[in-house]
């Protein structure tokens, strides 16, 4: 990413706090312009203390006292200034740049929630993670301190150099030649930095998304004992990362030795060559201290510029890991989010309707393969099948977390290419293999499944669907402000499928998918579940792997490889030779060995 884009996108982000920064730039500048007070002050004290003691001055004890008076009075109220000027812009600026971080932040998450699952089976987890935090800081301080310190180098650069030459031209050439060679140096380690950086970056993603999967697997990694394992895994990539720091370290302390030798290899030449002006008397000892100050001065801004060329190169490589994220292609096409025409349904069509669907994840084999199914309003469609034939594929498919290809899957007569996810999803309410609960209440969860809205009717859908997912509250207190733990740490597997399907029983859609979502709940509470939504008259759509209750269905899929291999009613299927037919004598033959 190249300075100009960089530069627009950072300018972007604090354009909306554009006054406060130049109100911070101007304090800056304040406090640089009373630095170069400071060194003429010292010069004319020193240069009225040789006329006191050369005993040259005329006038008394007040004609000598006074100047010394009024400029340590002077000296004090510069410093009064800058302190002043100094607290203003840490005000202004470092503020600015916090506002601008947290609105990164917000698009990044923003954009996080339209992006489609096959970007997160690109990107773990801790990754995203590492961006959100190490990433978004680092861009923060080359929006502030990073800002700030480029700033007032320019400025001092700008204004030492000027001082010294009003004081003596041929000392300013003298003093200043030595620094010739830090330009070539800035550049060279610049790159440098840049590259090393990255690096780091890279390692600690790698750092995080490894700690934040083993967190997360931390049950498996118990179970199978294999906690040293995974330290000395984690101990390998800290020493990487340990490593790395370490090499970016040595780049970025090239800067100050260069600087502060730059500076000294000056006060060494004003020494060699002015020494002998300043006994003979031909230039003041004033001159020669106020020259002495200002090349001091005059590390700050060289060290100040490389701490920029530092904060700008890491604020670059990680907006560009930031702006890769934000240019990802969102889940939902500009096309579809805005149809030409409102889609005309044909309510005389099947609800659901899939033909010929073949589909593959990027460029792997499909692993679906001339799919043909239909789902009339009202009607109970069961998906059975081994491990691995694509049941969940359809799933995906249908609530749009992938895309279905053109001409293949339609509701109600209408291609779902036409229709927005928005749209797609209103229609449907999914239940995954996986329960994810959010550390909040049991009302919040269950109501998170809502379209719009409830309103003052919040009670009554909310007790609706609990009594829908057979969530009796003699079992416990299932209130509304029960609080639920991280992913329902203090649920059971069956509670837990329970309170997701209440989510999707709230919604109340013409479509109810369970992908597998009954297996973790007993048969008699799932007879339960099946005998409630029995008695309303929308669709389902039930991936299971259990066949008692099948009969209840009107027509059964059976998946094989991706292909639909029978099709009719559990009945049918029962009494012809299959895979059907397999797969329920193996589990009636698992149920006598289970008893």
């Amino acid at each position: 990413m190249g300075f100009v884009k960089t530069v627009k996108i950072l300018y972007g982000y604090l354009r909306p706090y554009r006054r406060r920064v130049a109100l911070g730039v101007l304090c800056l500048l304040g406090v640089d312009a009373l630095s170069i007070l400071p060194p003429l002050v010292l010069k004319e004290f020193i240069d009225h203390a040789g006329r006191v003691f050369s005993r040259s001055l005329s006038g008394g004890y007040w004609a000598a006292f006074l100047p010394f008076l009024l400029l340590g009075l002077a000296y004090a109220l510069i410093a009064c200034g800058q302190g002043a000027f100094r607290y203003a812009w840490r005000v202004y600026l470092i503020k600015s740049s916090h506002r601008a971080a947290e609105r990164i932040r917000d698009d990044y998450f923003s954009k996080l929630q339209r992006l489609p699952p096959s970007f997160y089976d690109r990107h773990p987890i801790g990754d995203l993670m590492a961006l959100a935090t190490n990433d978004v800081e680092a861009v923060r301080f080359a929006l502030g301190p990073g800002l700030l310190v480029f700033a007032d180098a320019v400025f001092l650069f700008l204004v030492l150099p000027p001082a010294m030459l009003a004081l003596s031209p041929r000392l300013t050439l003298v003093s200043l030649a030595p620094m010739a060679l830090v330009p070539f140096v800035i550049g060279w380690a610049e790159k440098l930095v840049h590259r090393r950086f990255e690096r780091v970056q890279a390692q600690f993603s790698k750092l995080t998304a490894f700690a934040q999967e083993d967190i997360e697997g931390i049950r498996i990694v118990k179970a199978f004992v294999r906690e040293w394992t995974q330290l000395e895994r984690f101990g390998a990539l800290g020493k990487d990362f340990v490593r790395l720091n370490v090499k970016l370290a040595r780049a970025q302390s090239i800067f100050e030795p260069v600087f502060i030798l730059s500076v000294g290899a000056g006060l060494a030449a004003l020494l060699f060559f002015a020494g002998s002006d300043v006994i003979g008397g031909r230039v003041p000892l004033g001159t020669f201290v106020a020259f002495t100050r200002y090349l001091d001065q005059l590390v700050w801004p060289m060290m100040a510029f490389g701490l920029a060329v530092t904060y700008y190169q890491r604020g670059k490589g990680s907006l560009k890991r930031i702006v890769e994220v934000l240019s990802e292609k969102e889940d939902d096409a500009p096309a579809a989010r805005q149809p030409a025409r409102a889609p005309i349904f044909d309510e005389t069509a099947p609800l659901l309707e899939i033909r010929g669907l073949t589909f593959a994840y990027g460029h792997d084999e499909p692993v679906l393969k001339n799919v043909n199914l239909r789902i009339a309003s009202g009607e109970w469609v069961a998906l059975v099948g081994p491990v691995g034939s694509g049941k969940s594929t359809i799933v995906k498919l249908l609530s749009g977390l992938y895309p279905a290809p053109r001409g293949t899957v339609f509701w109600k007569g209408v291609d779902v290419s036409d229709l927005t996810l928005k749209a797609r999803r209103q229609e449907l309410a999914v239940v995954p293999q996986e329960t994810l609960l959010f550390s909040d209440s049991l009302g919040a969860n269950v109501m998170l499944g809502l379209n719009s809205g409830a309103g003052e009717d919040q009670d009554r859908f909310f007790s609706a669907a609990l009594s829908r997912a057979a969530l009796i509250s003699g079992e416990r207190e299932w209130k509304f402000e029960m609080p639920i733990g991280e992913k329902g740490s203090n649920l059971s597997g069956g509670e837990r499928a329970r309170v997701t399907l209440a989510r999707a029983f709230v919604r109340e859609a013409p479509l109810l998918v369970l992908d597998d979502a009954l297996s973790n709940i007993d048969a008699s509470t799932e007879g339960r579940i099946l005998d409630r939504f029995e008695d309303n008259e929308n669709s389902l759509l039930m991936i299971t792997n259990r066949f008692a209750r099948l009969s209840l269905f009107d027509r059964v899929y059976v998946l094989k490889a991706g292909e639909i291999a029978q099709a009719g009613s559990a009945a049918e299927l029962s009494r012809v030779p299959g895979l059907y037919r397999q797969l329920l004598e193996l589990q009636l033959l698992e149920d006598e060995l289970a008893h």
